[in-house]
């Protein structure tokens, strides 16, 4: 969800003070993407329940369902020409995403704090993902659709797809960093000291 937001709040900055304006809708976007977060309740509990409810429930059935869609579909594509600058990138990511799912399980399950200090890091993690997935789907729609009334559709779809893979998901490189730090800095500060003020 945040990065959903994000990409809307990248476009009213392009249009400066005038993205807030409604003749323009960017407005209504941002509002309709942010709502999504208030019907599920906030980032940082969906985040929790992520990490502490789902990646263990039913012994990973939740996660499988996503996991094996994306491993098949790297896999077929992994030689596809139109798909060659994304998959790569996507199976890079999907990687990430597999090797710190491993360890907020492991570490979760011996300290809840663990798990929750990764969480919402992770969800973005897995957002990014996601939408990597989703893009690269989109691109091999869209290269067969080149030719046509609709041709110039289909290519501003690949050049979005390149705008997220080149622009924004390299941010999962730092989200797994972030991740695989664990909960030390965190948690390190006794509880006390937040209280401290200067004589």
């Amino acid at each position: 969800l945040d990065v959903v937001t994000g990409g809307h709040a990248v476009g009213i900055q392009v249009l400066g003070g005038h993205g807030y304006i409604r003749e323009w809708g960017r407005e209504q976007l941002i509002r309709d993407a942010k709502i999504t977060q208030i019907y599920e309740g906030t980032n940082g509990i969906q985040a929790l329940d992520l990490v502490g409810r789902k990646i263990g429930a039913h012994f990973g059935r939740y996660l499988k369902a996503f996991f094996h869609p994306v491993a098949d579909f790297i896999e077929q594509e992994m030689m596809s020409p139109e798909l060659k600058e994304f998959i790569p990138e996507l199976a890079k990511t999907f990687s990430m995403l597999q090797e710190t799912t491993q360890f907020i399980a492991l570490n979760g399950l011996r300290d809840p704090e663990e798990a929750g200090a990764a969480s919402s890091d992770y969800l973005k993690l897995f957002a990014l993902t996601a939408l990597a997935f989703l893009w690269a789907k989109t691109v091999k729609v869209a290269s067969k659709n080149q030719d046509g009334p609709e041709a110039d559709f289909y290519k501003s779809k690949i050049m979005t797809a390149q705008f997220f893979y080149r622009r924004m998901l390299p941010e999962a490189a730092a989200l797994r960093k972030i991740i695989l730090a664990g909960k030390k800095t965190l948690m390190q500060m006794p509880e006390d000291w937040f209280d401290l003020e200067v004589a």
